[in-house]
């Protein structure tokens, strides 16, 4: 009788150690599909997630990943405002992000803006921020074409 208890108590560690772990396993997989700049962002989880709508760009510069300023969101259409807050992606979903186009102020969908700046062609990398957790994924590092097209 004491080893079924035992076993008992085993199962009921691993159950809810797999559950904290499916918890902190909610994330998603970047990808760069296309030409530079585009970005997929899926969610392989069996549940939804929920990321920032303002999305990173970093560039490598002097040993270390360093944020831009640059316009640039998880939206798959360009329309009148920077899109929402929050975005929740459904399980198996896919969010194919409309391509950031290299610039600071007209990265993806404003076209023209002062002062704006071509970046060049990098190094840089995506990094999105989980919700509510703020847990950064970061994508693969990318290049830019070495002028505008």
């Amino acid at each position: 009788m004491r080893t079924r208890g035992c076993r008992v108590f085993v199962l009921a560690v691993l159950v809810a150690c797999l559950g904290c772990g499916a918890a902190m396993a909610q994330t998603v997989v970047l990808s760069m599909p296309g030409a530079p700049g585009g970005l997929r962002i899926s969610n392989p989880a069996v549940t939804a997630v929920e990321i920032e709508g303002a999305l990173a760009v970093e560039a490598w510069f002097d040993g270390a990943w360093r944020a831009r300023r640059t316009e640039f969101h998880a939206r798959a259409l360009c329309g009148p405002d920077d899109g929402p807050r929050v975005v929740r992606i459904a399980p198996g979903q896919v969010l194919d992000v409309v391509p950031w186009r290299g610039f600071s102020c007209s990265g993806q969908c404003v076209m023209g803006c002062r002062a704006n700046i071509y970046f060049g062609a990098g190094p840089f990398r995506f990094v999105v921020a989980m919700v509510p957790s703020r847990q950064r994924v970061a994508g693969p590092e990318f290049r830019m074409p070495g002028r505008p097209g």
